[in-house]
């Protein structure tokens, strides 16, 4: 078995290609065939396969599993066939690949099997858990920590009559009634002698409950609070650090779209509602909303005060018995008290209620009308802001909360990499500039042709279908033969191999050590 290198797929991007078209992660890829052929030991390359959604809890999922791949039964598997690994990784496989190299280091007893870590283009997240109980754990996380506190008292009160049973036993009769009167010489006397087996009796149902509410909390939290803690606890950060610092290569465009348009998302404070759309709505609510429910209901009661009347018990019927009784027909209605009450209802609706509904608009307006608009303003506006950060983060993990997005681990280290240097950043953008050029063409040919011919096709499905990916840079690393060379490049060098004769000899060999250095760590 030679050396083995684990390929980590991003979003998307799970799914073998075509003979002739191999995803860079295949061991039958283009990139594969380089990367042996460059590096004088042999080499095995296996593929890390995950879901590929832009979820958190997938990516979080796939974590623990390379980390149990990695590290089965957490042993420490150094010696023989089971020797170090290297991971590469793209996209979002760099935070599938952070996140349990983070875990693999903090088991400082048993030392890592990763070796290196040569990463490409992954949008890295700095978040935090928020502060918030119900916003961290969810409602079943705080209900399951509320179940843990009542197994505790549960807990603590078994012990107690298992101390009253063990002091029966030894002869003590009077211990269950001094826990209960405190003072045995006040007992009253109607309380009974409690047996030794009767206590154990008790003991063993507090238990029984105990292990009821412990087993329920723990199966309610056992997602929002373990789950969330696999590559996030503190210990070992130093050891995260000096592995960054040490055995990384982050190799990543200034330019690269997926990192950008994240990062703007995560600064951006969208205010999709605005203040007169909220004073618009809470004015609709006093003069149009308030009054109408309003005056339904006074004509709901009008009706069950009319059939009240009828039945002779108006004066001891409360106001919900008479707004039953409108939905409840009598045998015979009396109609002049259903005429005097309708119009009564229909005076007051009339005169009385935008009366009303103005004076406390005004009211309203003079007391706590910037109190609620400035409340609700910041309460929708946070709450849409949330979500769309949510879908663009795949932040589906209860209670966390994605501060800032950059092409640096820097949640683990505070220090940062920089981007391709000009001479590869240009090789990129002209692969993506020619394919974005002629994809453009291509859709605006499609786009023409059914306006013509009136086609009533998909035209979003149709544009993407035209797309190849190269006009990206974020998904056009591996097309590019100079970039492709440099990663293999930047990978042998992180991961301390012997480079092969052939690949010694490219002539770029010498301008790919110094672009290493250009980007190595500051």
């Amino acid at each position: 078995m030679g050396i083995q290198i684990i390929t980590i797929h991003g979003t998307g991007d799970g799914l073998a290609g075509a003979t002739g078209e191999e995803r860079w992660w295949e061991p039958t890829g283009t990139f594969a065939e380089e990367l042996r052929a460059a590096v004088e030991e042999p080499i095995e390359i296996i593929p890390f396969k995950w879901s590929g959604e832009n979820s958190e809890n997938d990516r979080a999922t796939a974590a623990v599993r390379l980390f149990r791949e990695l590290h089965p039964r957490f042993v420490d598997r150094r010696d023989g066939e089971q020797g170090h690994v290297h991971l590469i990784s793209h996209s979002h496989g760099g935070n599938v690949g952070l996140k349990a190299i983070a875990e693999s280091l903090r088991r400082v007893n048993r030392p890592s099997r990763i070796a290196s870590w040569t990463n490409i283009a992954t949008p890295f997240f700095s978040d935090r858990l928020s502060f918030n109980p119900i916003n961290r754990y969810g409602l079943g996380g705080v209900m399951g920590l509320t179940l843990w506190a009542i197994g505790a008292l549960a807990a603590a009160g078994a012990v107690v009559f298992l101390s009253l049973a063990l002091m029966e036993l030894n002869g003590d009769e009077l211990a269950f009634e001094r826990l209960v009167c405190a003072d045995a010489g006040i007992c009253d006397p109607s309380i009974d002698e409690a047996g030794a087996g009767d206590l154990f009796g008790v003991f063993l149902a507090q238990l029984a409950f105990t292990a009821a509410q412990v087993g329920l909390g723990t199966w309610l939290v056992r997602s929002a609070i373990f789950r969330k803690k696999f590559g996030r606890r503190r210990r070992g950060r130093e050891r995260m650090q000096e592995f960054i610092n040490a055995r990384m290569a982050n190799v990543y465009h200034a330019a690269d779209e997926a990192i950008l348009l994240l990062k703007t998302v995560s600064e951006q404070k969208f205010r999709i509602v605005s203040s007169k759309s909220i004073s618009r709505n809470v004015r609709t609510a006093f003069f149009v909303v308030v009054p109408m429910l309003s005056f339904a209901l006074m004509l709901a009661l009008a009706v069950g005060a009319s059939n009240s009347v009828d039945a002779g018990n108006f004066d001891s019927m409360s106001p919900l018995d008479t707004l039953k009784a409108a939905f409840e027909p009598p045998a015979s209605r009396n109609e002049d008290a259903l005429a005097f009450f309708l119009g009564a209802t229909i005076s007051v609706g009339i005169f009385a209620l935008p009366i009303i509904a103005t004076i406390a608009y005004l009211v309203y307006t003079l007391t706590l009308r910037i109190i609620v608009e400035n409340g609700l303003l910041t309460f929708l506006n946070g709450t849409v802001r949330a979500a769309l950060k949510g879908n663009a983060f795949g932040n589906d993990m209860t209670g966390l909360i994605v501060r800032d997005v950059g092409p640096s681990p820097f949640s683990q280290s505070a220090q940062s990499f920089r981007p391709l240097p000009s001479p590869l950043a240009d090789a990129l953008e002209a692969h993506v500039a020619s394919y974005a050029a002629d994809t453009l063409s291509r859709a605006r040919r499609i786009i023409s042709m059914e306006g013509q011919l009136g086609a009533r096709s998909d035209a979003t499905r149709t544009l993407l279908e035209t797309m190849s990916w190269n006009e990206l840079a974020h998904t056009a690393y591996f097309r590019v033969p100079a970039v492709r060379k440099f990663i293999i490049f930047a990978f042998i060098r992180t991961a301390g191999l012997t480079p092969s004769e052939s690949f010694q000899s490219d002539p770029d060999w010498d301008r790919m050590d110094a672009w290493l250095k250009e980007i190595a760590p500051v």
